[in-house]
């Protein structure tokens, strides 16, 4: 039997099934509706650079409980916003700002090589 999350009534208890016992996990239909409501707010709200942290905060979520699936062409639009972020940076002399950015890509295992400006 899986176990179906609909945004509001996950415990501790159901927790415990999913990541030491390999409970199925499922969402609930509504739930799927509201994640891609947010989605589609934050998108509005933040910048990249804030949009990578939700992802990462999303993904350290995910490697508990496995149920997200991350399309791997939205991966790479959001590491492209990631360096067109940096680069905006850089030209405005945003230095600590850029330097986050580039910490960001890194953990993502992605290098990058600065020019000169």
């Amino acid at each position: 039997m899986a176990i179906v999350l609909d945004g509001s009534g996950l415990t501790v208890e159901k927790l415990v099934q999913i990541a030491r016992h390999n409970e199925k996990v499922e969402l609930h239909t509504e739930a799927v509706e509201r994640i891609n409501n947010c989605r589609k707010m934050l998108e509005k709200k933040i910048d990249a650079a804030g949009a990578a942290k939700v992802l990462d905060a999303f993904r350290s979520i995910d490697a508990v409980l496995g149920f997200l699936e991350f399309d791997k062409e939205d991966e790479g639009l959001m590491v492209q916003e990631l360096i067109n972020a940096r680069n905006q940076a850089r030209s405005e002399h945003k230095w600590e700002l850029a330097d986050r950015i580039r910490n960001q890509l890194r953990a993502q295992g992605i290098n990058v090589q600065d020019e000169k400006l």
